[in-house]
């Protein structure tokens, strides 16, 4: 089988089960949001004053940010065929284990931040570590859109799927799916990464950890496109919550109304994705993050002085075609600069520096947001019109395709 029908069969098998990954993810945030603009008491928070959407939010950061970079280097020192199967065998012992905490109803404040950090943190190693290390050894050139459409698609039909099963069946079934989907994914992993060259380690586990971090820092590129992304991610990781409070506060909450708005942003874009990597690669790398930030812009200041479903769902998806883009590029840049032996933990420590973004929108937006939404859409106007300027100013004006030959 050639690398491009390995690679394909392996993004199918990764869409299914990061569909299932993604139900999960989403029956933490449904069940995160659920009561907030109907029930007060949903708003107050016990742990570090925050409520369970903030802290959805500040464990969805951690795990990405931390514990995911750490683990990361293991994919570069050992068996990637090994670690993959490992990060699934754990994800799905933890979904039963949440499962069972919520069966009890012991699934409390303390248990559920440590769950969504946990969580997070192996969905960000397959996104970054898998995924990555994947693309970069069978379809280097066509990786980045093969990439951003798994994640787009995996993520859209796990939010419709959490959304149905959410109100139909509940949190329990929601983890219940997750768990079954898993499985298909591993059987690919001995043709994925058969024939792994061996790596000799000369250099310990924390010199490995901090030279990726020393990698994006020589790099330039890479780092001002995380740092960009970073700034933006404050409020762009959000979004969703804008538009299921809206849900919560017009329409009783309906999960299928939130959830069929959010896969369908996602489905919407991916239709374009082609497009987009065409259109992408005449662009500097500056205007191509300008491109996808003015449509979010304007569609806040929108939504700001017509708040209602309408508004902010045009907001969603605009900032899901704004996402696509981003990743298109980004995607593309790490596949080329990123060498072989160091990609599974770079990129790992590179999506930490992207999600500093919900980290701080955790601690710093939802509580605005849940004061009011227009309070959060001027956090929001504020943060994406930062994040243009940095753009502007910090970003390359040389064109993707250029940028994509570069290697440190």
């Amino acid at each position: 089988m050639n690398g491009d029908k390995i690679i394909k069969r392996f993004l199918s098998f990764s869409v299914l089960s990061a569909v299932g990954n993604s139900c999960a993810d989403w029956a933490f945030f449904f069940y995160a949001l659920d009561k907030i603009g109907m029930d007060h008491s949903a708003s107050e928070g016990t742990l570090f004053g925050l409520s369970r959407a903030g802290l959805f939010f500040v464990g969805f950061g951690l795990g990405r940010m931390i514990l995911a970079p750490l683990i990361g280097v293991l994919f570069d020192r050992f068996s990637k065929k090994a670690m993959s199967i490992a990060i699934d065998s754990c994800y799905a012992a933890l979904l039963v284990l949440a499962a069972v905490l919520f069966g009890l109803g012991q699934l409390t404040d303390v248990f559920f931040l440590a769950v969504t950090i946990l969580i997070n943190t192996f969905s960000q190693l397959h996104m970054q570590s898998i995924g990555f290390s994947a693309v970069k050894k069978h379809a280097v050139e066509a990786g980045g859109r093969y990439l951003a459409t798994a994640f787009a698609l995996s993520n859209g039909l796990g939010i419709a799927v959490s959304g149905a099963i959410f109100s139909l069946v509940g949190f329990y079934g929601c983890m219940a799916f997750a768990v079954l989907t898993f499985v298909p994914v591993i059987f690919t992993y001995f043709s994925i990464f058969d024939n792994e060259p061996e790596t000799i380690q000369k250099s310990s586990f924390i010199s490995d950890f901090f030279e990726s971090f020393e990698f994006l820092r020589r790099d330039g590129v890479l780092l001002r496109f995380a740092l960009v992304l970073g700034v933006f991610n404050i409020v762009g990781a959000i979004f969703p919550a804008y538009l299921k409070l809206e849900v919560n506060n017009s329409y009783a909450g309906n999960d299928v109304i939130s959830s069929s708005i959010l896969a369908a942003g996602l489905f919407i874009a991916i239709w374009f994705y082609k497009h987009m990597e065409s259109l992408s690669m005449r662009w500097e790398g500056r205007q191509s993050f300008v491109v996808s930030l003015a449509p979010i812009l304007g569609s806040i200041i929108l939504a700001y002085f017509y708040t209602n479903l309408l508004t902010l769902s045009i907001l969603y998806f605009s900032a899901c075609m704004g996402s696509g883009l981003r990743n298109i590029v980004t995607a593309r840049l790490r596949t080329h600069r990123v060498p072989r032996e160091k990609i599974s933990r770079v990129n790992t420590v590179y999506g930490s520096l992207l999600n500093i973004g919900p980290f701080m929108g955790g601690l710093l937006v939802i509580p605005a947001l849940e004061r009011s939404i227009e309070l959060g859409l001027k956090v929001a106007m504020a943060v994406t019109f930062l994040a243009m300027i940095l753009s502007v100013v910090s970003l390359p004006k040389e064109k993707i395709t250029e940028l994509s030959k570069e290697t440190v």
